[in-house]
C-alpha cells in the first residue's frame, strides 16, 4: 500500500471515531431504571429510597403507610403509544412493595394508584430524555 492510502485509511477511521453517536439514543432498560431511580428520590413524599441489591430497594413514604421493600417485577418499553406514534416512547416500571397487609388496596386505593402513576415515564426523542407525565 502506498502511504496517501495508508493516510486516507487513518483519516476515515479518525473520522469514525470522532464523530458523536447517532442522532438518536434508543432508550434502554437500565436508562428507564436510573428515570425511575430519581423519580421516586424526588417525589416530595419520598422519605427514604436507598437500593439494597439489584432491583430491590428500601422505600418508605408519606403518601401511604409504607416502610418496607420495594422490588421491580419487570420493565416494559412500549414504543406503539396510541396517538403519540413516533415521537414519544413509554416506559413502565412495575414495583411491588414487599409485605403489604392484604387490605391495604382497599383502604388506600387512590394515594397507591396516585403513586403507581409515578412509575410511568415517557422518552422524549429530541430531548433524549425520560420525562414524567407531570
Amino acid at each position: 500500500m502506498n502511504k496517501s492510502r495508508v493516510n486516507n485509511f487513518l483519516i476515515v477511521g479518525l473520522f469514525f471515531t470522532l464523530i458523536p453517536a447517532p442522532l438518536f439514543s434508543a432508550p434502554t432498560e437500565k436508562s428507564l431504571i436510573t428515570a425511575w431511580e430519581n423519580q421516586q428520590r424526588n417525589d416530595p413524599n419520598t422519605l427514604v429510597f436507598e437500593e439494597i441489591s439489584p432491583n430491590t430497594y428500601r422505600f418508605k413514604t408519606e403518601r401511604f403507610p409504607f416502610d418496607g421493600e420495594l422490588q421491580i417485577l419487570n420493565v416494559t418499553i412500549d414504543e406503539q403509544i396510541f396517538g403519540f406514534e413516533g415521537s414519544v416512547i413509554m416506559g413502565i416500571v412495575e414495583p411491588e412493595l414487599l409485605d403489604l397487609p392484604e387490605d391495604f388496596s382497599k383502604k388506600y386505593s387512590y394515594s397507591y394508584s396516585s403513586w403507581i402513576q409515578n412509575n410511568i415515564l415517557y422518552y422524549d426523542k429530541e430531548e433524549e430524555k425520560w420525562l414524567s407525565a407531570k
